[in-house]
């Protein structure tokens, strides 16, 4: 059992990089920062962490995310899309299309809101991915998104195509 492990800070999987001492835990959170913004999209980390562990006979393991005011809750909300299709087998595109309709629409009639969904008159709280498919933002949603909540632009993270056609 790993009873400590960062899905969202292994460089497993990635090129190599060297380790940069840091004498603090807020030094090292700071040499983190502009390493992991130029790795590897945390899905595909944390799916080379956890086949590695799995090799050297790790069967269960707990996982923490940092979260913070820079990273917010995308690296918790990409690891926790990840860990969905693991936990449920979810590996093809339909599979990763339902994982997608259970944190989305079911989540929502399951919780009894009647304002969800895109439409004249909904709530018109979503976040926006540059993805080729349902099935691909679920299994490696990208760190760039737009967050809409109640018709409000309330995060911009990239995504400079999408900002030109929200533009028009």
């Amino acid at each position: 059992v790993d009873g400590h492990i960062h899905l969202d800070k292994s460089f497993v999987g990635d090129r190599w990089r060297p380790h940069v001492p840091a004498d603090s835990l807020r030094a090292r959170l700071a040499a983190e920062k502009p390493l992991l913004s130029e790795a590897l999209p945390i899905t595909e980390r944390a799916d080379a962490l956890i086949a590695q562990a799995h090799a050297f006979g790790t069967i269960a393991m707990r996982s923490h995310v940092d979260v913070d005011a820079t990273t917010g809750l995308t690296n918790l909300h990409a690891v926790m899309a990840m860990l969905i299709g693991y936990r449920c087998g979810f590996h093809t595109d339909e599979e990763l299309n339902v994982a997608l309709e259970m944190a989305s629409t079911a989540a929502a009639q399951a919780l009894d809101l009647t304002q969800y969904g895109i439409g004249i008159g909904q709530d018109a709280t979503f976040v926006v991915l540059d993805a080729p498919n349902a099935a691909a933002a679920v299994a490696a949603p990208p760190q760039e998104r737009i967050v809409v909540q109640h018709g409000e632009f309330v995060r911009h993270c990239g995504l400079s195509p999408l900002r030109k056609l929200l533009a028009h």
